[in-house]
């Protein structure tokens, strides 16, 4: 058989291999591989191979184990910046790091249509972005109350806010900030905030409520180099309003507490590491 013969048949072969689905053995791309995303800011909202962050749960910065060696397409979302889409590639028997600083939008953001609650959920977030006090109670109903969660329940003090402290606490926390002996400066530098929802369920005993479990996380930057984090699980409670109209307000904000910890924004001398703190207590501080 001559050169050509051999080529031919080589050629062949490989052609069958590959229909078989031997291509990745031959590639060198067989097995499992884990990734790691991060991302700059962080905790913004990640989206693999199709599978929507808002539901799974996922932030960055996110590991995503025994992913089939390959492709993976890999979206990162934020209110107030751009979104991200890539294809990358996952290496077999190894960790592949995927880092991205995301660009952030400049100007005014236009809010969605309060047709659904998660529409009101990207309104908040946005409201937070954009620290848009003024807009800030088209998100609430108009009798909205937000419920401390059971470590920030203090004796002879309210469990709970009502709308007016809502809007107070917006006002002070996205505009001048409210001076306080255990948290100075209480005006801050920058704000990040991102709401994973994982609802709905409706809640027994409120026709027409609905109701969604949701992960907040809050980065709160000042000028001395302090940073304040609030990391935590809350149930929200959406009605519409008024009844029937498809336009639907945040009813209520029951807060579950924070889940790395108790209050501990106390004011430190120079850089330190991020403060964590619950939405309680946050609330407190700036209303």
């Amino acid at each position: 058989m001559n050169r050509r013969g051999v080529l031919l048949l080589v050629a062949l072969a490989l052609t069958a291999a590959l229909a078989a689905g031997c291509g990745d053995r031959l590639l060198g791309w067989q097995g499992q591989g884990t990734l790691v995303v991060t991302s700059t800011p962080p905790e913004v909202l990640v989206s693999l191979d199709g599978r929507d962050g808002m539901t799974a749960g996922t932030v960055t910065p996110s590991t995503f184990d025994s992913l089939v060696a390959g492709p993976h397409r890999v979206t990162l979302s934020l209110p107030g910046y751009l979104d991200t889409t890539r294809e990358v590639w996952v290496r077999p028997n190894t960790v592949t790091l995927y880092a991205v600083a995301l660009t952030q939008i400049w100007g005014t953001l236009w809010y969605r249509s309060p047709t659904s609650p998660e529409n009101v959920i990207y309104n908040l977030m946005l409201l937070y972005h954009q620290r848009d006090s003024e807009e800030y109670g088209q998100v609430l109903a108009s009798d909205y109350i937000f419920r401390f969660a059971p470590v920030d329940i203090v004796p002879g003090q309210p469990d709970s806010l009502l709308r007016a402290d809502e809007l107070s606490f917006a006002e002070n926390l996205f505009r001048t900030g409210k001076p306080a002996e255990d948290l100075e400066p209480a005006a801050n530098s920058s704000l990040a905030i991102t709401i994973q929802s994982h609802g709905p369920d409706l809640r027994v005993g409120h026709s027409g409520w609905e109701k969604y479990v949701v992960n907040t996380y809050l980065t709160l930057g000042f000028a001395d180099g302090n940073t304040l984090r609030v990391t935590g699980v809350s149930w929200f409670y959406f009605t519409q309003e008024p009844a029937g109209s498809g336009s639907w307000k945040l009813a209520e904000w029951a807060d579950q507490g924070a889940t790395l910890g108790s209050f501990l924004a106390v004011r430190a001398q120079g850089p330190q590491p991020a403060r964590v703190t619950t939405w309680g207590a946050l609330k407190r501080l700036y209303r």
